[in-house]
């Protein structure tokens, strides 16, 4: 009995902080979104046992978010968040579409992708246009990806470093290549036939890479909290990279801070 009352204790700000924070929608929402969008009811009230809400509580609330149009019924006990927001399909320019040619001509079996810094303007608050094109490559390929691209007359920045980018790369120029490592098993998707990062990829890409320096800190939850309201987002799929990456623990803890406003 002691050893569960110092439990209680020891949890008590947490639990605190939750009822102050987080109402119980919140907290279904997360947990929905956890589960990528769907949950079953004994999977949720497992999930908040020991919590400040009881399961009446939490039936209520559930109750409450059908009514509103928050969550639909899908069948007995099970539940998906009613989901506005956009797939992430970006569309590809003329430079990309150049690139991705001369690896199907010439170097059809080297693995890659391509994007562009355009992708991410929209999301970005205070910072100018990045107009870059990004070209991830396999390790072994890059130097040889690098001087073929080179020859041809590209300009190609083989993976500079944050101090590099800040004092030698205009990220305004549209014709100028960053080319990066591709790590192995990334979550790609096919646009137009040509491979390209998934949002999740990007997401922990820009908090990791130093070619994105000027995004991370406060900058890049202001971005991530853009990114949610208007796209889905996978989380096991961007967890599970982030864990390639020896990132998850940022990530959570990025997920976490962008549910709230960042001034």
């Amino acid at each position: 009995l002691v050893d569960i009352i110092w439990q209680w204790i020891w949890n008590l700000p947490n639990m605190i902080y939750i009822c102050i924070v987080m109402t119980v929608s919140d907290i279904i929402l997360q947990f929905a979104t956890s589960e990528g969008g769907s949950f079953r009811k004994n999977e949720l009230m497992s999930h908040m046992e020991g919590g400040p809400f009881s399961f009446a509580y939490i039936d209520l609330a559930l109750n409450r978010m059908v009514k509103a149009g928050k969550l639909l019924r899908e069948g007995r006990g099970l539940y998906r968040v009613k989901d506005d927001r956009r797939e992430f399909l970006p569309s590809l320019s003329s430079l990309s579409i150049e690139i991705a040619y001369i690896f199907k001509s010439e170097l059809p079996f080297t693995k890659y992708c391509l994007y562009e810094g355009e992708w991410i303007n929209p999301f970005m608050h205070h910072l100018a246009g990045n107009l870059l094109h990004y070209l991830e490559v396999e390790r072994d390929a890059m130097d040889s990806v690098f001087d073929r691209l080179s020859a041809k007359g590209y300009t190609v920045f083989l993976r500079p470093d944050r101090e590099f980018m800040y004092r030698y790369v205009d990220i305004h120029n549209p014709k100028a290549i960053i080319l990066k490592p591709l790590v192995s098993e990334s979550p790609l998707v096919q646009i137009s036939d040509i491979p390209c990062p998934t949002l999740e990829k990007l997401l922990v890409d820009m908090s990791k890479d130093p070619d994105f320096g000027y995004l991370q800190g406060a900058e890049y939850l202001r971005i991530l909290a853009n990114v949610k309201r208007a796209y889905k987002i996978n989380e096991q799929r961007l967890l599970r990279y982030a864990s390639r990456r020896s990132a998850r623990e940022e990530m959570l803890n990025a997920l976490q801070s962008s549910d709230y406003d960042i001034d």
